[in-house]
């Protein structure tokens, strides 16, 4: 976890695993999407105000893991490559 990650809560207040989070590197965490492969937040990029999608994959060198981080990084690619009128920016993978 980045050395500027700030915890919304104590771990002793939630019953639902690690507390979630309000920054994670440069990302403001405004609130938590939903849990697929990965924990998903919406976020603003402190350093251009922009709103994102941030993915949250815990650090592990178990197997399962190392396939979510391929899956994910692959899908950031293939987003990076869209091309749309309603365009949505990926802006870190």
């Amino acid at each position: 976890m980045p050395a500027d990650t700030v915890p919304l809560r104590k771990p002793e207040d939630s019953h639902d695993g690690p507390a979630p989070l309000r920054r994670f590197g440069p990302y403001e965490i405004i609130r938590k999407l939903g849990r697929s492969m990965t924990d998903v937040y919406l976020a603003r990029d402190t350093r251009n105000a922009r709103l994102t999608v941030l993915k949250v994959v815990e650090e592990s060198n178990d197997p399962y893991t190392q396939q979510v981080l391929i899956a994910e990084r692959r899908g950031a690619a293939i987003q990076k490559q869209l091309r749309d009128p309603h365009p949505r920016a990926l802006t870190a993978a």
